[in-house]
């Protein structure tokens, strides 16, 4: 009984062990999986109210915010946009319009707003590339987050039964040893060892001699 309720302990404990182990591996591998995500998380976040700022959904100071970085952003927007103005000045001058009419004046007018309708449109959408990285880095940090948990319940969930299996065989081993003990007494009781009258009939018939 001593051996095998003692076996029991050292398996329950060997799985103890391991579910710890692979507990603590599952919790590095998770913490480095969220040290390597969190510059595309912080990315997305910071990208976000200068994003709003761009649709104009944002607060005022936001909205006011993102047309200022927008500037900032395309340091070449002025040079572009004089060189196409040049451009087409040239263009009115070779075709003999010259500069001097009305619709002189509101072609170069259209393409200033169009050039800054492209360039505003073009920045706005690239923003989307920096938000996306920080969504599927949450995302991917909650897959990561969601694995751990699983695989912490699991292991856990094994220790727990290799107790439980533990204790059960080492009550079984003692159950067994406390009815070997019944047993040989009562054959001893019936072969009068023990001060007894002794006598066939008060021994169980599987314990008789005979």
């Amino acid at each position: 009984a001593v051996a095998s309720s003692s076996a029991a302990d050292k398996s329950a404990q060997a799985q103890l062990d391991a579910s710890n182990a692979a507990n603590a591996e599952s919790r590095r591998q998770f913490d480095q999986q969220r040290a390597d995500l969190a510059p595309y998380r912080e990315l997305g976040y910071a990208t976000l109210p200068t994003l709003k700022g761009a649709y104009g959904l944002g607060t005022d100071e936001e909205n006011a915010a993102a047309l200022e970085r927008f500037k900032t952003a395309t340091p070449d927007y002025g040079f572009g946009l004089a060189e196409g103005q040049r451009a087409t000045e040239g263009a009115l001058n070779a075709s003999g319009v010259g500069l001097r009419g009305g619709g002189a004046l509101k072609a170069l007018e259209r393409y200033g707003q169009d050039y800054a309708t492209t360039r505003f449109s073009d920045w706005r959408t690239g923003l989307s590339t920096p938000a996306g990285m920080g969504s599927g880095a949450v995302s991917q940090g909650n897959q990561a987050s969601q694995n751990y948990a699983n695989a912490y319940g699991q292991n856990t969930r094994a220790a727990g039964d290799a107790r439980a299996s533990a204790y059960s065989a080492s009550g079984q081993a003692w159950g067994n040893a406390a009815s070997d003990v019944g047993q040989f007494a009562a054959y001893g009781y019936g072969k009068g060892w023990f001060g007894g009258s002794g006598g066939g009939s008060s021994v169980p018939y599987y314990l008789s001699p005979n």
